[in-house]
C-alpha cells in the first residue's frame, strides 16, 4: 500500500507553506517525471513520491514536510527523516548555502537548500542531485531565491543536473 501526503507526515500550517507551496511542488515534481531524460530514471528506479520539507531558517527545528507524489510507507519514512536531517546539518553550517556541503554521499545527501527566509529540502530522488535541484527550483519558485541566486547555488555546488535548471525554470514562472 502506498501513503499519501495525509497519511502519514504532517503538513504546512502556516501562510508561508500554504496551498501555493504544495501546489508548486507538485508541478515541479510533474515536470520532473515528464522530463525525457530524468522521468525514466524515475521510473526504472520506482521513485514515485518525495518528501518536502521547509525550515525558517531562524527557527529550524519548527519543520513543515508534505509528500509529493505517493511513496510505500518505508519510504515515505525514509525520505521524512532525510528531509529533516538536511535542514538540521544545513543549519549547523551557516556559511554553507546548500547540504551538498557537507554530503558524504552515504548517510548525508545533497537537497536542502538555504533561502533568505526558509530551507527547503527535498528527498526522495537518486542521483541526489536531482533533490537539489528540485529544492532550489521550489525556492526560486516560491520568491525566496532570485533566479541567479539559483543559478549561482547550483554552479558552485558544481551539481550535475544544474543543466536542466533554465528550463524547469521557464515552465514555473
Amino acid at each position: 500500500m502506498k501513503t499519501r501526503r495525509s497519511d502519514t507526515i504532517p503538513q504546512w500550517e502556516d501562510g508561508a507553506h500554504d496551498d501555493k507551496t504544495r501546489r508548486t511542488a507538485e508541478r515541479i515534481w510533474a515536470l520532473l517525471q515528464q522530463h525525457p531524460d530524468i522521468g525514466p530514471l524515475l521510473e526504472k528506479d520506482g521513485r514515485t513520491g518525495v518528501v518536502a520539507c521547509t525550515a525558517p531558517v531562524d527557527h529550524p527545528k519548527v519543520k513543515y514536510k508534505t509528500l509529493i507524489g505517493t511513496a510505500i510507507p518505508e519510504k515515505a519514512a525514509k525520505y521524512d527523516f532525510h528531509a529533516g536531517e538536511k535542514v538540521d546539518r544545513l543549519y549547523t553550517h551557516p556559511k554553507h548555502i546548500a547540504s551538498s556541503q557537507s554530503s558524504d554521499g552515504k548517510t548525508k545527501f545533497k537537497g536542502a537548500v538555504r533561502g533568505k527566509k526558509y530551507f527547503w529540502s527535498i528527498s526522495g530522488l537518486w542521483p541526489d542531485d536531482y533533490d537539489e535541484l528540485f529544492a532550489t527550483l521550489l525556492a526560486v519558485a516560491m520568491g525566496d531565491l532570485t533566479k541567479a541566486e539559483g543559478y549561482e547555488l547550483l554552479r558552485t555546488t558544481k551539481n550535475v543536473a544544474a543543466r536542466f535548471f533554465a528550463g524547469f525554470l521557464a515552465e514555473l514562472v
